[in-house]
């Protein structure tokens, strides 16, 4: 009897923590055959490597763009064929941050044209970070599309907030988004009921901030490895003006993954067994709602790079 995979899309905001969630539904499946699909918004292959290590799942990783929109389409739905094929009980896909999801089911559609493999599309569940949410639902028309079409939203660090917060934003998710259940959480922490949805509607009458605002992607190449000190006193200076930070440097005792999340900044040595997945070293910058802070972060990398 063939096996009818559980596909299940992942999405959340940049730094929500949807890679943490990712991996505890690893956890909560193993045992299981599962297959992966990451979209990192930017080039570095780190969670693909870090994932492998650790699970030993296939992963696939598709990079500069997101799996919605025209330019990466085309490569989700071949990325799932491929998976489906090996007959994996679960798909589970990482997101972009930047995701904008209302293309979802016509992509759908399309997997089941293309493929003669069984499957069922679970739903969508978004992590939602308590503490940026109330400025970037202001200004993130992606956060708010996500929402939108999410079947399950995860509150996540709800200890960071006070109880007046958490009740007051848990209340406001209710009226704008009556379609998805709400857990709350710290650490992505779940249990297997999560895993247990129906697809539902997108909310109506959500009226979601305006798409135009400017986003900012930079990638920045390093040219020769950098002193820790200097390393640290750019992060120090950009991960304020930025909302994430994420690649894999060279630093003068060995490689460093850098992962910031607005000004919390974390910088871990890179076991050797990811070294493979990894050709070049850079970092990838992005920001939504900020304004343009390119020069800021080039005038600082150059310091970096000059090593004052």
């Amino acid at each position: 009897m063939s096996t009818v995979t559980q596909l299940f899309i992942l999405a959340g905001f940049l730094g929500a923590g949807k890679t943490t969630l990712l991996n505890n539904c690893l956890a909560l499946l193993h045992g299981h055959q599962v297959g992966v699909v990451i979209n990192e918004f930017g080039t570095v292959g780190i969670d693909r490597a870090r994932i492998k290590q650790d699970n030993d799942v296939p992963v696939v990783e598709l990079n500069n763009g997101q799996i919605f929109c025209s330019c990466l389409a085309g490569s989700f739905v071949e990325s799932i064929g491929v998976l489906l094929h090996q007959q994996p009980e679960y798909i589970l896909v990482e997101s972009s941050g930047l995701a904008k999801p209302a293309p979802l089911m016509e992509i759908i559609k399309q997997i089941k044209r293309q493929t003669s493999a069984a499957f069922v599309y679970r739903g969508m569940i978004a992590v939602l970070d308590i503490k940026t949410y109330p400025v970037l639902s202001q200004s993130v028309y992606a956060l708010n599309e996500q929402l939108k079409y999410s079947d399950a939203i995860l509150l996540n660090k709800v200890d960071l907030v006070d109880e007046t917060t958490r009740i007051k934003i848990r209340r406001e998710l209710e009226n704008k988004y009556p379609q998805a259940k709400i857990r709350e959480t710290s650490y992505c922490q779940i249990d297997p009921t999560l895993l247990e949805l129906t697809p539902v509607p997108p909310a109506e009458g959500v009226n979601p901030v305006s798409p135009s605002g400017r986003i900012l992607r930079l990638t920045l190449r390093q040219e020769k490895p950098l002193t820790q000190q200097a390393l640290f006193e750019f992060l120090q200076q950009v991960s304020p003006h930025v909302q994430r930070i994420k690649g894999m440097l060279q630093v003068e005792n060995g490689l460093v993954e850098v992962d910031t999340v607005g000004e919390l900044i974390k910088v871990e040595p890179v076991k050797k067994d990811w070294l493979s997945e990894a050709t070049d070293y850079y970092l990838s910058l992005l920001d939504a709602h900020h304004g343009d802070q390119a020069s800021t972060v080039y005038q600082a990398w150059e310091k970096a790079q000059g090593g004052q």
